[in-house]
């Protein structure tokens, strides 16, 4: 390559170490960089340290650079120095990708310049410039499969032109695509097609001895790390166990086309992967556009390019597509090596000399976007990382030692932090989290507990949420985020739980996720009755159950048991979809052994029919004169928002509140979407107590509403309190979906609580 050439690839490789070594990142992040830190302490499959396939090489790489990082700064906490450790390798290939990127493109006899503005574009793209400082595989791997495509290529090419293909190089591609997939394991689509493709050429030319000896170094590649890891793994059936474990849980956790093919879910996919690694639509649309010119423009002049082009990169955009999350944005990193390149080919159809201005304006736009989320990624702290930080230095400073309690997805953060803080409990996978503190109360402890929740799980719902309060919230930078995609437990609230009144256990639907955790294990209370703890007291308490009739065309009877004694029957009606039951206990009610008596709800058959699916979405329980309230009738089931937003509920047209204000005032809360989006006009809202009108307004935008209820028109025991809309509409009648309901507002939020 001529000297001209040799200088930009120097100083695009040398700004890219400057940027980057000034830029490191100091914290772990998802679970992911957590599983590969446990597994440079600890590597063990089968505990998903990392999860299967294992990337033992890459561990192994890690392992290396990790001792190095901790020997140069010992002073270092052990978050930072495996974040950096890890981190190093993706920094070192980024480094190198400028050499390798530039002769991929000439090897398919691009021009230099086009070929190192290519380079300068896939390595400036926003995605991989910040990736490559994130403490996981996804950038050594691309880089290393794209070295091993360079090597491939090459061969192809002089094969194409009569040469003699040059074997040792072949071998040791093979050898190395087989090696690398234990570095990641996606670098199979981007080698393996293209290792066919020579194979087959060789083939062609009667060297078989040649295809011969690539299977057999691949295949040796492959079995340098697959052996070991298998053997360490405790034999062939606990490793794929494992990752047996791990593929159901990929299938039911991720929405995947492959799974739900469907034409709204490819288009849904094709903005991710095409335009989310430019980040910006201002960026990612004219590199788009410009690759579809660039394509169409090889398709004309050089085929054998677009080919090449495509059978390195088509097959892992294929497999992406159709099995990756793909609101997890490091998955499309590959997709930019094809793209800056094409859209380089794109802009070289320029007249004059119009090109390189062009270009450097293209690769400037992108490293400026890139670069200041690289700046973030340094400066983050992850949200679960910092809470736990913070509860960890509070229990050391206060000598507390309450119960520890985090979703499934903050396990792994647990398991990193108790070696620090040992009195964290080991957490099982799939553990539903509250029962932890329902059982932790339960046995009679005073020590409080904490829950570090993911901010959008709701089951803390099943815990009286007059002993919880937030400690302290944490969230995510908003470009950060938007930069990393979907990545669960980036906003994190710390509960503080004293001894509750109450608390439910499972075959309850006080929230989405308590409804799917009672649907999912087969506990809904026409199955099994749903328990509650009430916690014993020597007075007066009354309590609220309320539901809907979810399905069957039968009716029912709601049957109510405090420690084995039958305390209430209520008839459930297949025409009456909500239900509202108040209940007074006199004390003698609670008397029992233990600190909480054991409440069971269930819903019995009628006659000979089955008994009928019932949600039992609502219930409280306080003494006498605490203020409580609950919905009639008139809202719909929770629902979680698909892009993991706050939950809500669609209403009827006229929603009831009960109420027992407990000689106070109340305050009435309303949160929902603008009612534009379903009609024509705006509808109007109007809330009474009892005949008398509290408000009115009109719900033209989306809305927080906040009424004051006077305690003089909440005396009833209970009082009423309604919210009607004056426009509804049936999905059905409008031809969207096959929803009967009638929907009138779209609410995030609802409730009536005593007035402060």
């Amino acid at each position: 390559m001529a000297i001209r050439i040799r200088f930009p690839i120097a100083a695009l490789a040398c700004g890219f170490l400057a940027a980057h070594a000034l830029s490191l990142p100091y914290s772990l992040g998802d679970i992911d960089t957590i599983n590969f830190a446990l597994g440079v302490e600890s590597f063990d499959v089968v505990e998903h340290r990392p999860h299967p396939p294992g990337y033992p090489v890459f561990v192994a790489l890690a392992r290396m650079s990790t001792a190095v990082v901790r020997s140069i700064a010992p002073s270092w906490d052990r978050t930072a120095q495996a974040s950096v450790g890890l981190a190093f390798w993706g920094i070192v290939a980024g480094t190198l990708f400028a050499w390798i990127l530039v002769r991929w493109w000439t090897a398919l006899r691009q021009d230099p310049l086009a070929a190192w503005f290519a380079a300068a574009l896939a390595i400036g793209s926003p995605l991989f410039w910040f990736t490559t400082a994130r403490p996981l595989s996804d950038a050594t791997g691309l880089v290393a499969a794209v070295a091993v495509q360079l090597v491939v290529v090459r061969a192809l090419t002089r094969i194409r032109e009569g040469k003699r293909e040059p074997r040792m190089a072949i071998v040791a591609a093979a050898f190395a695509a087989g090696l690398i997939v234990g570095l990641r394991s996606q670098t199979f689509w981007l080698t393996a097609p293209l290792l066919v493709w020579l194979a087959g050429a060789v083939i062609a030319r009667g060297r078989w001895p040649v295809a011969a000896a690539l299977t057999i170094a691949a295949a040796v590649g492959s079995l340098l790390w697959a052996v070991p890891l298998v053997n360490d793994s405790g034999g062939l059936q606990a490793y794929l166990d494992a990752l047996r474990f791990q593929g159901e849980d990929d299938f039911a956790a991720v929405a995947m086309l492959a799974t739900s093919p469907s034409l709204d879910e490819l288009t849904a996919r094709l903005g991710p992967t095409f335009l989310g690694p430019w980040h910006e639509a201002w960026l990612g649309w004219p590199v788009a556009v410009l690759a579809l010119v660039g394509a169409v423009g090889l398709a004309r002049q050089h085929r054998w390019t677009l080919a090449v082009v495509a059978v390195s990169f088509l097959p892992y955009v294929t497999f992406h597509l159709l099995f990756q999350e793909a609101a997890n944005a490091r998955y499309a990193l590959p997709v930019v090596v094809p793209m800056a390149g094409l859209a380089m080919v794109g802009l070289s159809m320029l007249p004059g000399r119009m090109f390189a201005p062009c270009a450097s304006v293209v690769v400037a736009a992108s490293l400026v976007v890139g670069h200041d989320a690289l700046r973030r990624v340094a400066a983050d702290r992850a949200p679960t990382f910092r809470a736990f930080r913070d509860a960890r230095e509070r229990a050391r400073l206060t000598g507390d030692r309450p119960l520890v309690v985090v979703h499934d997805g903050m396990r792994r953060v647990a398991d990193w932090f108790r070696p620090e803080w040992p009195e964290i409990p080991v957490f099982k996978p799939h553990e539903h989290s509250w029962l932890r503190v329902v059982d932790h109360f339960r046995k009679g402890r005073t020590d409080r507990a904490w829950f570090l929740a993911d901010r959008r799980r709701s089951d803390i719902a099943l815990i009286d949420p007059r002993a919880r309060v937030v400690l302290a919230e944490y969230t995510r930078d908003a470009t950060l985020r938007q930069f990393i995609g979907t990545v669960r437990q980036d906003e994190v609230r710390w509960w503080q739980i004293e001894a509750p009144r109450w608390m439910a256990g499972q075959g309850w639907a006080l929230s989405s996720d308590a409804s799917a955790a009672s649907y999912a294990t087969g506990r809904e209370p026409h199955q099994v009755p749903a328990e509650v703890f009430l916690r014993r007291a020597a007075r007066p308490h009354r309590l609220l159950i309320g539901g809907s009739h979810r399905g069957g065309a039968g009716d029912g009877v709601l049957v109510v048991e405090i420690d084995g004694r039958p305390t209430a029957r209520w008839p459930v009606r297949h025409d009456e979809p909500w239900f509202l039951h108040w209940l007074d206990l006199p004390a003698a009610a609670l008397d029992g052994p233990g600190p909480y008596a054991s409440m069971t709800v269930r819903v019995d058959a009628v006659d000979d029919t089955p008994a009928p699916r019932i949600g039992l979405g609502q219930f409280d329980f306080a003494p006498v004169g605490v203020p409580m309230s609950a919905v009639a009738r008139g809202l719909y089931e929770i629902e979680p928002a698909a892009d993991g937003g706050p939950e809500w509920r669609w209403s009827a047209d006229r929603i009831e509140f009960e109420l027992d204000a407990g000689g106070t005032g109340a305050r009435l809360t309303l949160a929902g979407e603008s009612t534009r989006r379903y009609f024509d006009r705006a509808s109007v809202v109007t809330v009474r107590v009892g005949d008398w009108v509290a408000g009115q307004f009109a719900a033209g935008d989306d809305f927080v509403e906040t009424l004051d209820l006077p305690a003089a028109r909440l005396e009833a025991l209970p009082a009423t309190v309604t919210i009607e809309t004056d426009q509804v509409f049936v999905p059905f009648d409008r031809g969207e979906s096959a929803d009967r309901r009638r929907l009138g507002l779209r609410l995030y939020r609802v409730e009536i609580a005593p007035n402060p």
